[in-house]
């Protein structure tokens, strides 16, 4: 389980969490999904991406892609 909270401001906090599915506890996969939050000069941003396809490096991919 991947599992964060992050306070922004006062008023602002951010929360997720995402869970491995059964198939990759089976397989002995990593949970490919990936969340980034925070916030800019233009607002509160959440970006969330998922491993596409639960192929072999499909985390990295995920990962880049909030970043």
């Amino acid at each position: 389980m991947i599992c964060s909270s992050k306070c922004i401001k006062k008023c602002i906090c951010l929360g997720y969490a995402t869970v491995k599915g059964d198939s990759h506890k089976r397989m002995n996969m990593p949970n490919q999904d990936a969340v980034l939050g925070g916030q800019n000069k233009f607002g509160v941003v959440l970006a969330i991406a998922d491993g596409v396809g639960s192929h072999k490096f499909s985390q990295y991919g995920s990962k880049a892609a909030v970043r």
